[in-house]
């Protein structure tokens, strides 16, 4: 199924909620591991606080950018003893914003957003703070509205948010727009040739 949704999303040249997502964790991640990295910890022990549905992401992304900087991140419960980094995820998501024309008679696009706003605390093994970041990311686009079932991920409900209403009428609008357009370009030539 996955797979599927990843071809949908290649085939129409949209990235996909998780993707952009993913790269909003990735750019709120990125200074802070390089500040682990300064510390010149050989391992630590990740946990992600909170309940956030998307932890797997934030712990997959930390350990990523760690582990190619050199620090050893340890899964192993025994090992809580060392380092700990401890991470809580006040916002992680897509936000949909408004709607908005690429041109006045455009077709509509969607405004969204992937938010991804963490909290890090580093502790040696006997619990000492030694520094605490705040970092975001943040990764904006537009996309069709029409097009949802390609770039929202239908089994991490989590990084999906609720598509505005539909305001304004798909076939009317269009027409409407046009009939007032007519209009003043008539106005406008008729009072000119007085």
């Amino acid at each position: 199924m996955i797979i599927v949704t990843l071809l949908l999303t290649a085939l129409a040249g949209v990235r996909g909620n998780l993707e952009i997502t993913e790269e909003a964790v990735y750019q709120a991640v990125y200074t802070v591991a390089d500040s682990i990295a300064g510390y010149e910890i050989e391992s630590l022990f990740i946990s992600v606080e909170g309940g956030h549905d998307g932890a797997w992401l934030v712990s997959q992304s930390v350990t990523d950018l760690l582990s190619s900087r050199g620090v050893n991140v340890v899964s192993e419960r025994s090992e809580r003893e060392g380092n700990r980094l401890i991470i809580r995820p006040m916002q992680l998501g897509v936000v949909y914003g408004g709607f908005e024309r690429s041109w006045f008679l455009g077709s509509r696009r969607l405004r969204r957003s992937a938010i991804c706003s963490l909290s890090f605390t580093l502790a040696d093994g006997s619990g000492t703070v030694l520094n605490t970041w705040r970092s975001e990311g943040l990764v904006e686009d537009t996309v069709s509205p029409d097009q949802s079932s390609v770039y929202e991920h239908r089994t991490e409900k989590w990084v999906n948010d609720t598509l505005p209403g539909n305001t304004g009428n798909k076939v009317l609008e269009p027409i409407v727009v046009t009939g007032v357009v007519a209009a003043l370009i008539y106005l406008f030539y008729s009072s000119r040739a007085d």
